[in-house]
């Protein structure tokens, strides 16, 4: 009787589990479920497809404040902008008030606030392979659709802080800044941009214990290694509203271990640790050119090398696994953080390092993240090992710093098949 047990056991396990799959760990929404170790039933393939999206027009700054989207860095600082800025370039727009008004004003001046709504559609396609010995694979294409809407923006800037002329010619510059902006190469437009994101491949080994443990009916461990591959389109400086669906054509090399276990026959709990480790690269970058610059745009450009800072995800979760039937419910804790990227900058005439690296932007993120899913799995009879499951999956950014506060909901159809 109890040989049979564990073979149940093993079979609900291994039939029935959510495949669930991590996301793209980025500062504009809330990542998807992290996942739970991979079954280990040799040649075993799962192939799940998910679309959804969210919205969001809240975001929290770097002290942990809700704010608008475009303004978790605070208001953008038009009073700086163009401090240290080449000729060449605020020739652009020659005989525009901001090209010198951080000489014809006092600090405090110039700031103006944006206002926007964020959007964005996913449609994910995951596939795992199972081999041999607990070795699998796991391929991930997203294909991603974003944009920002409603864009308006605000002058905070006070009279008395510079004198009646610069003050008529900065009110004239705010009526026309979209087109004046424009004219500098800045695009301040509502955007629409769909593509393919980054594909991402990993390689893992996991072993499942269902005999000989105490208190526990299995234990299930996994580990993953993979590569990030930048197929997501470039986000230029010149796009300060844009979002890069990818990692900014910036390799990665993911990293991950997960375990859990099961208790009553229909409990499973586990803790995922994951890493996101970025290589150095050379790009065409916007870079600060004046400490007291602030906010989403640079007028100024140069080849640096960029040190794109390090994601890390630490994450819990609790499961009632096919009870009753096959229905399961899910709910998950998950805190992401991306540490600071560092710029050293190439021309160092134009840009100073300890200026070009004070970016606000550049100091990182972190999001606190509850996850929660129902799924139905059709294939709870041996019979039946072939028939689909179906999941709602909801995430949600509860807090955190310099992030987008978009709820993704999403849906999901999956199928598990030996070959």
């Amino acid at each position: 009787m109890k040989h049979n047990l564990k073979l149940l056991i093993l079979f609900f396990s291994i039939s029935t589990r959510l495949n669930l799959i991590a996301s793209e760990l980025v500062f504009y929404k809330a990542p998807a479920f992290f996942g739970e170790p991979r079954l280990t039933k040799e040649y075993l393939g799962s192939l799940e497809w998910t679309a959804g999206g969210g919205h969001a027009r809240e975001g929290f700054n770097g002290i942990d404040q809700k704010t608008n989207i475009l303004n978790i860095y605070g208001p953008q600082n038009f009073r700086n902008l163009a401090q240290n800025v080449p000729a060449q370039i605020l020739n652009q727009n020659p005989g525009a008030v901001i090209n010198n008004l951080w000489e014809n004003s006092l600090p405090g001046f110039g700031l103006i606030e944006f206002d926007g709504k964020f959007k964005l559609t996913e449609w994910v396609l995951d596939y795992q392979q199972n081999f041999k010995h607990g070795l699998f694979m796991w391929l991930h294409l997203p294909v991603l659709r974003a944009s920002v809407k409603d864009f308006k923006y605000t002058d905070l800037s006070s009279p008395t802080l510079t004198d009646p002329t610069t003050y008529a010619n900065w009110q004239i510059f705010v009526a026309n800044l979209v087109s004046n902006m424009q004219l500098y190469g800045i695009n301040l437009e509502n955007y629409q941009k769909a593509s393919l994101g980054d594909l991402r491949l990993s390689l893992g080994w996991s072993q499942t214990k269902v005999e000989g443990n105490h208190y526990v009916d299995f234990w299930d461990t996994a580990i993953q290694v993979g590569l990030i591959i930048p197929a997501a389109p470039f986000v230029s400086y010149l796009c300060p509203l844009v979002v890069p669906l990818g990692y900014n054509k910036n390799i990665a090399f993911p990293l991950s271990f997960d375990v859990s276990f099961g208790i009553y026959e229909w409990l499973t709990a586990g803790v995922h640790i994951e890493g996101i480790l970025f290589t150095s690269k050379y790009q065409n970058i916007g870079m600060q050119t004046a400490i007291a610059q602030k906010g989403i745009i640079n007028l100024t450009s140069g080849l640096a090398k960029v040190e794109m800072g390090n994601i890390w995800q630490f994450g819990t979760f609790i499961k009632s696994d096919h009870m009753p039937w096959g229905m399961s419910i899910l709910l998950a804790y998950s805190y992401s953080a991306e540490q600071r990227t560092c710029l050293n900058p190439q021309n160092t005439a134009i840009f100073d390092r300890t200026i070009v690296n004070a970016d606000q932007t550049l100091f990182g993120w972190h999001m606190h993240t509850i996850n929660t899913s129902i799924e139905y799995d059709f294939a709870i009879e041996p019979e039946k090992q072939n028939f689909p499951r179906l999941r709602m999956n909801f995430d949600i950014p509860i807090a955190g710093k310099n992030i987008y506060k978009t709820m993704i909901f999403s849906g999901t159809i999956g199928c598990d098949f030996v070959w």
